[in-house]
């Protein structure tokens, strides 16, 4: 049950870190308006919750497991399995 746990924890975590990232990003679009009721301390902020939504993103991608995802892309396990080979022009 413990895994199970950990892995909502940290699904939640990673649905927190997209939500606060792409809400902080259109806040900073929305500032550089012309005619914005936001402020440029809206604008400040919202680059600190940019980097606080990817923070949180790979902390639930950490707890989850997610963060092993590399390993399925085929040019990581074909270098993995032929380290010698290459191709030259």
């Amino acid at each position: 049950m413990k895994r199970a746990h950990t892995s909502l924890i940290g699904n939640t975590l990673m649905v927190v870190g997209l939500v606060l990232s792409i809400s902080s990003l259109l806040i900073a679009l929305l500032s550089q308006a012309e005619e914005s009721i936001l402020t440029e301390s809206w604008a400040t902020g919202s680059v600190l919750g940019i980097f606080l939504g990817a923070f949180f993103w790979l902390m639930g991608a950490q707890l989850s497991g997610r963060e092993k995802v590399c390993e399925k892309y085929y040019l990581l396990r074909f270098h993995q399995r032929h380290p010698h080979r290459r191709r030259h022009s």
